[in-house]
């Protein structure tokens, strides 16, 4: 509309997510040149009480945006709208990748970050440092699985890197031939999971771990938490499938073993690795596996 062959000097106001940077530079219309960048409206302390706005503040910084939001009713409820951004892994996703810098540094610097990396840390960061939302998003904010590969040795940390290797997956094989070895540790850590990531969570492990037979009852007791569906491998394929996989798709990721990953057992040197494919069709196998 603005940026073509074909493009009109329409006067109209584009608005796109916090992230999303509009290339100005270019080889396209010189309309674009005259985009002008506006900032998302700042927090009036005239149009709220004094202590309601050091609190906002405190949270949200000089967002008026977000500080509305988490205005419900006759309350401010900023754990509430802290609760939604967390479980929104693109959204922090897209804030890491447009505002690195920013994050490393720990505020916003208007004379280095560039409009997009402001945008998006709006509400997280402001030139005097982090606000209590970017404290509550700080693991998925600062680490990505990729960034550190050591598997994390404490329990929100690690529902947290489990959830980013799944965000954006509608569902998920998890395989690992003592998956049932720690059930009741495993239901705590898929129900913090299933709440996070929101993807179905396929389960596929032994039928009997360290010569104990895993029950039909301890499945169905794992497969009642929401989201999360519990089989055992076929004995065919039990031999094949010696790692531990967390297929996403054609590919996905390499992690360690379920009791390290439940914290049952300190992690040591594991390590989570992608993997652009696998060399076993786990959908087939997904298939042909025993319901309980």
């Amino acid at each position: 509309m603005i940026d073509s062959d074909y493009a009109q000097d329409v006067g109209a106001l584009f608005t796109a997510r916090c992230s999303t940077e509009i290339q100005r530079p270019g080889a396209g219309s010189p309309l674009m040149s005259r985009v002008t960048p506006i900032y998302p409206p700042l927090l009036d302390p005239k149009e709220v009480g004094h202590d309601e706005f050091a609190s906002m503040r405190e949270w949200f910084g000089e967002s008026a945006l977000l500080a509305e939001q988490a205005h419900v009713g006759e309350g401010f409820e900023p754990v509430t709208l802290a609760d939604r951004f967390e479980q929104d892994l693109s959204y922090v996703d897209d804030v890491r990748k447009a505002s690195a810098a920013s994050i490393a540094r720990g505020r916003l610097d208007g004379d280095r970050d560039s409009f997009a990396a402001r945008c998006a840390a709006y509400g997280l960061l402001t030139k005097d440092g982090t606000t209590k939302l970017f404290d509550r998003l700080n693991h998925g904010l600062t680490a990505t699985p990729a960034d550190d590969p050591i598997w994390p040795d404490d329990w929100a940390a690690s529902i947290a890197k489990f959830s980013s290797l799944v965000a954006g997956a509608h569902e998920v094989i998890w395989s690992d031939r003592y998956m049932y070895r720690d059930v009741e540790p495993l239901r705590a850590f898929l129900r913090e999971v299933t709440a996070k990531a929101r993807c179905k969570i396929q389960l596929l492990g032994s039928d009997n771990v360290n010569g104990r037979a895993i029950s039909r009852a301890e499945l169905l007791r794992i497969a009642a938490v929401p989201g999360v569906e519990a089989r055992w491998m076929t004995q065919s394929d039990f031999r094949d499938l010696h790692d531990r996989h967390l297929v996403t798709g054609t590919g996905g990721w390499v992690v360690p073993q379920v009791h390290v990953i439940v914290g049952r057992q300190a992690p040591g040197s594991t390590v989570v690795a992608p993997a652009a494919s696998f060399g076993v069709d786990y959908l087939a196998i997904w298939k042909r596996s025993v319901i309980p």
